[in-house]
Order: C-alpha cells, then sequence, then structure tokens
C-alpha cells in the first residue's frame, strides 16, 4: 500500500516506554537509493532529539512508536517539496507536490507534480518515477518518457452526465 507525505504530517511519536516525544513534520530521504530513511520530528520543548532512523522504527499504525530519537540532520522531502521540474528540452512539467510511499519497504514509489491549481482541477497531478529523475541545485530534471507520465485524474464534475432521465 502506498502513502502519501501528507499521511504522515502530524503523526504522533511515542518512544517503546510510552512517552510522548513529539510529531513527524517531515520525512527524511535517501533520494539515489530512493528511499525513505527516517522521520523528522517536531521535538517536545527543551528537547534537542528530532530523528528517527527507520532502523529505530517499531511501529506505523495510527501513531509511530520508536526505539530511540536522535538529534540529526538529514535531506528530507522539504528540500524539493516546490522544486520545478523540468523536461530534457527546458520545458516545465510542474513542481514537486507530494511523495508517494510503500509502507513495507519504504521505497518511494513516486513524485506527485502539479502544474497549477487550474491545472490540477481539469487534468489532475502527475506522477512521475523517481529513478526516471535527476536532482539538481534549483530543478529537477526528468529524463523518463513523457507519454508514459502517470495521471492521478480530478473528479468529473464538469462533464457530469445526467443520471435520471424524464418520460414525457
Amino acid at each position: 500500500m502506498s502513502y502519501r507525505m501528507k499521511d504522515f504530517i502530524s503523526m504522533k511519536v511515542y518512544d517503546d516506554k510510552g512517552i510522548f516525544r513529539g510529531r513527524v513534520k517531515d520525512i527524511a530521504l535517501d533520494y539515489y537509493n530512493e528511499k525513505i530513511i527516517g522521520f523528522i520530528v517536531n521535538p517536545k520543548m527543551l528537547s534537542n532529539r528530532n530523528y528517527v532512523d527507520i532502523t529505530d522504527l517499531i511501529s506505523i499504525d495510527g501513531c509511530i512508536i520508536v526505539r530511540r530519537i536522535q538529534n540529526k540532520k538529514e535531506f528530507s522531502f522539504d528540500d524539493i517539496k516546490g522544486m520545478e521540474v523540468i523536461n530534457k528540452f527546458g520545458k516545465m512539467l510542474g513542481v514537486i507536490e507530494d511523495i508517494l510511499v510503500d509502507l513495507m519497504n519504504f521505497n518511494i514509489k513516486g513524485l506527485i507534480v502539479s502544474t497549477g491549481f487550474l491545472d490540477k482541477i481539469f487534468y489532475g497531478k502527475k506522477i512521475i518515477l523517481i529513478k526516471n529523475t535527476i536532482l539538481g541545485d534549483s530543478e529537477m530534471l526528468y529524463c523518463g518518457d513523457e507519454k508514459i507520465i502517470l495521471t492521478s485524474v480530478p473528479h468529473n464534475f464538469l462533464k457530469r452526465e445526467e443520471c435520471y432521465e424524464k418520460n414525457l
């Protein structure tokens, strides 16, 4: 089953003794190996520990239970969120909006790209594979075939057909 970044945000984090440690505010990425490596936690007051490594994870089910929390800085989704995605010809495909994660092995399945509010309503969002991208300092280059981009289709509210016919 795939999860999105929004499924993790604000999820409560407890240690193995049942003590509340904070809430998830971001996820740490190993971009080149296409994996989630941990969670960035908004710590409780007077604590500088803010990172949960995937190896310290005990359970994710409505909340996160961990063995320990560390003080560590990692590359996170927030570092690429909002980054422009361009193709090989310099055409902008959109901006990174979200991420798809397989919770069984924490592999990144795809990146959700949005071209703007109106395009999102009429055409949906694009889902690109992370293996078809190259991460730059300020942009992401998409090197895959644009004919094979998945699309998340919006509700079809503009082309709604009548469900009932009147008999005259």
